[in-house]
């Protein structure tokens, strides 16, 4: 509840300002049910392999303790339903920032 609360403040504040474009970095947003609290759901993905190198080396953990992360969480395919735009972050990220350019000028329009 605090967690949503401060959410909510946030939002607020930047509509008081007339900030009208605001990024929410929710990783559970979708395992939660908070998707009401966004316009528009961007889904950043990888495939699994690159996932778990990614994760590994972050974190400084196992090959196993990171699949273990992997699989509590729900499955990419689950949240690209609810997802307006996917990032597909397999490459480098100059690949990345195109995409999101992409995205950021169709949210403009």
């Amino acid at each position: 509840p605090y967690i949503l609360n401060e959410i909510n403040n946030q939002i607020n504040n930047y509509k008081k300002e007339n900030i009208n474009l605001i990024f929410l970095d929710a990783p559970l947003l979708i395992e939660y049910n908070i998707m009401h609290l966004v316009d528009k759901i961007i889904l950043v993905k990888t495939n699994k392999e690159i996932q778990t190198q990614r994760l590994m080396a972050r974190d400084n953990i196992s090959y196993e303790y990171a699949i273990k992360k992997i699989n509590s969480q729900l499955p990419v395919e689950e949240k690209e339903k609810y997802a307006n735009y996917i990032i597909n972050n397999d490459l480098d990220i100059n690949n990345a920032y195109n995409q999101i350019e992409n995205i950021l000028k169709q949210l403009e329009d």
